[in-house]
């Protein structure tokens, strides 16, 4: 008999691509029997002595919405309890609201508990509710709710719990997250966003997360406020935001990189020519003024861009140097004496190094280096307050890689005259560059040396205050394109004119293909905004010029944000014209296609979670198609978790193949292969279609159960065609009637009927559903 930890493999491949949808936001409920029906929204700052919520009277709040909404009730005597007095950071750093935010911990030999619950100090509102609850040494097994389902369980939810907010929203869907890996397979996540004149409040929205296993609520978020909305009144036509954001918002032809999910490769680069957005000018225009706003949404956009002239470009470019790799690697000893000389040039005498240590293969900075760090102080320092940074080196040729010096006491104190920095933009660009002639003279024939300064002012006692910080982050150019991955940055603290750090990101073995033949930024952005489409939205915005008495208001803008807080704006492959994602990859919009082909049937509910999980393909889906071999060995494959990583010892295939080594099947039959679901030997044809006894077969060997299989003389099967079952598979099959793990139909098999993606979808669906079932 296969063992528990067997089994709770095969679910833990699937809940460790768990990407857990966070409610950032704090939200509201109404308790009208404990609280006021007020909702105030901007107050004095208050102490935990005068907030006329009380700590008692916040747990009791908390365990009332706990008990009628949640159906889960506290039992202090059972649970550990904290609970802090909290600002309330939705409303800005300097929030002048505040929180109990109240948890609840239990901890036992079967299962581990967690309770979040926030109530607002002042309107004893409860803003935020989260329930974790995992069962030890077990895997929560597959969801149970189609996302669908789990949409009628978060309306029949908030109908309950906010009838008259929830009758003003609709459901804001945020396609920077595709399906399959990059979700959460154990929770449907559903934003609501507020809808004020046929126009989205941005800043009030309900949240709901609905456990996709138990069909409960996982977490709740709630925010409301009534502020004083702006008129429409001057607001610009559509067509006129429609062409400042064109102007705006633009599309750059550069390289990204491409990571293949069926390849793992630390080494070499694979990179893919795009158009991608900046959004350094703003996602948002003011709606009445028709000026792009800052990212607080406070002032129009206060942008410099600068470059050096063409004799300065001539200079920089005729200071490459290449960089001579030693004879041999650098000892510890060498490679001290060579951070000391750099730690001196950049940041003065009197430092120690301490620490010291050696990294193989380090991927950090964009390649596999062989390094040496170390830790540096201030000679005499003796506490955590200390001056003190970290050095990187390269071993093989004793070049700068990064420097980071950090002081935990400000620099910036009341003796320091806040409104006059030490060093302008300007000046700090100017020595930027010096220092990338300096330090990296091998790399400035690639280097994008234009830079973009935005200026964000805030005020303190009406005196405008500078940046603290200058970054510059210089791009590396490959053909003449910028590649956003590899870079030299360089930082300066604007209050004393030094410097904060160096970081240099370059891949040593980068693929990039030609950019010939790449479809035109018109062509581009015509397709971007047929998507991102700029529309009238209230957003929140710091009405005070006092970053440390913020005080919030509503300003009426044209956002490509669609009514959510935060949205990934995805680039455009310049070849295909096809959205890409994060990794490079083509963003698969088939999802709501997949769900109207298979609407009505059958198994339409385990399709739906199948591929929800990424565990079958959705493009070009066919209810009919009778399943090959490659598609089993994927799907099964997929089922336990697809780890490129495992590849890279994986040994050469002794399978007899036709495929390229390259190509996403025989990737996936080293896969299988490692997981012992495949012999490595004998022939594989991937386009030969599988019988329902061999489909089973490879399930059963998937679960674990291959020796109980082949036991010889325990078996007996009850089909009417039973003597049509290869004798060697009787074993397989009768488990899998066991388990229930076959849709059968007239107490026959068919074992011999080619298997359809339906009746397989039925079969993985079951197997994964049973190890639940089963309290593995």
């Amino acid at each position: 008999m296969t063992s528990k930890k067997t089994y709770a493999i095969i679910l833990t491949a699937l809940i460790s691509l768990s990407l857990v949808s966070p409610v950032y936001a704090q939200e509201t409920n109404k308790i009208s029997s404990i609280t006021s029906a007020s909702n105030t929204t901007t107050v004095s700052a208050i102490s935990e002595s005068n907030s006329k919520i009380s700590k008692d009277e916040a747990k009791v709040i908390a365990k009332k919405i706990l008990k009628d909404y949640f159906e889960f009730s506290i039992d202090d005597t059972k649970y550990q309890t904290n609970v802090n007095f909290t600002p309330d950071y939705q409303f800005g750093t300097n929030s002048k609201n505040y929180s109990w935010q109240i948890n609840w911990n239990s901890h036992d030999q079967e299962k581990d508990v967690s309770v979040n619950v926030s109530v607002d100090a002042i309107s004893g509102k409860v803003t935020n509710v989260d329930i974790m609850t995992s069962l030890r040494g077990q895997s929560p097994g597959i969801a149970t709710l189609t996302e669908d389902q789990a949409k009628e369980v978060a309306v029949k939810f908030l109908n309950k719990i906010n009838p008259q907010e929830f009758s003003q929203c609709k459901l804001i869907k945020n396609d920077s997250m595709s399906y399959g890996w990059k979700g959460d397979p154990t929770s449907y996540n559903f934003n609501y966003c507020r809808i004020v004149n046929s126009i989205p409040f941005s800043g009030n929205f309900l949240n709901v997360t609905v456990d996709s296993i138990t069909g409960k609520i996982r977490s709740y978020g709630f925010r409301w406020s009534d502020y004083q909305l702006p008129s429409q009144d001057g607001v610009i036509s559509q067509e006129k935001a429609d062409q400042i954001f064109k102007d705006n918002l633009n599309l750059d032809l550069k390289y990204v990189p491409y990571r293949d999910e069926y390849g793992y490769d630390t080494k070499t680069k694979t990179t893919k020519v795009a158009y991608m957005p900046d959004m350094s000018s703003g996602v948002n225009i003011d709606a009445k003024e028709g000026k792009a706003l800052d990212y607080n949404n406070t002032s129009p956009l206060d942008k410099k861009v600068t470059d050096l002239d063409e004799n300065q470009k001539k200079s920089f470019i005729g200071s490459y140097k290449p960089v001579q790799k030693l004879d041999k690697e650098l000892t510890s000893n060498a490679a001290e004496t060579i951070m000391k000389s750099l730690i001196k040039e950049i940041y003065g005498d009197g430092y120690d190094i301490q620490a010291t240590s050696y990294q193989d293969n380090n991927g950090i900075y964009g390649s596999v280096l062989a390094c040496w760090s170390s830790h540096f102080t201030k000679k005499g320092a003796n506490n955590d307050f200390a001056d003190q940074g970290q050095i990187t080196i390269d071993s093989s040729t004793g070049q700068l890689v990064s420097i980071n010096r950090f002081n935990p006491v400000d620099k910036f104190g009341s003796n320091n005259d806040s409104s006059k920095p030490k060093i302008t933009w300007e000046q700090a660009y100017s020595k930027s560059i010096d220092i990338v002639k300096k330090y990296f003279p091998d790399k400035v024939k690639d280097i994008d040396t234009k830079q973009t300064y935005i200026q964000r002012t805030e005020y303190y006692n009406n005196v405008p205050q500078f940046d603290r910080l200058y970054g510059f982050n210089f791009n590396r150019l490959v053909n003449g394109l910028s590649y956003q991955d590899d870079s030299i940055s360089v930082n300066f603290n604007s209050s004393t004119g030094e410097i904060a750090n160096i970081d240099s990101r370059w891949t040593q073995d980068l693929n990039a293909p030609s950019a010939n033949g790449v479809i035109s930024k018109s062509d581009a952005q015509n397709i971007f905004f047929n998507t991102y489409k700029p529309q009238l939205q209230y957003t929140l915005f710091n009405a005070s010029k006092d970053p440390k008495n913020s005080e919030l208001g509503v300003k009426l803008v044209y956002s490509v944000l669609d009514g959510l807080q935060y949205r990934q704006l995805n680039g455009i492959d310049a070849f295909k014209g096809k959205f890409i994602d994060y990794n490079g990859q083509e963003i698969d919009n088939n999802f709501e296609a997949f769900k109207s082909k298979i609407k009505g049937s059958p198994v339409e509910k385990e399709l739906s979670i199948l591929a929800s999980l990424g565990i079958i393909d959705t493009k070009d889906f066919d209810l009919n198609k009778q399943i090959t071999r490659a598609d089993l060995v994927k799907i099964l494959v997929n089922a336990k978790g697809y780890r490129p990583y495992m590849l890279e010892k994986s040994p050469d295939l002794k399978i007899n193949y036709s495929g390229s080594k390259n190509d996403e099947t025989y990737k996936y039959l080293q896969m299988a292969v490692s997981y012992g679901m495949l012999d490595n030997s004998g022939d594989f044809n991937a386009n030969e279609k599988v019988t329902r006894e061999e489909a089973i077969k490879a399930l059963v060997k998937l679960l674990g159960y291959d020796k109980l299989a082949q036991s010889k003389g325990i078996f007996t099967l009850s089909y009417s065609d039973a003597s049509d079952i290869t004798p060697a598979n009787t074993g397989y099959v009768a488990i899998s009637k066991g388990l229930g793990l076959t849709n059968d139909t007239d107490n026959k098999f068919r074992p011999k009927n080619q298997i359809t993606i339906s009746d397989l979808a039925v079969n993985v669906y079951r197997a994964l559903n049973s190890l639940r079932s089963n309290g593995y």
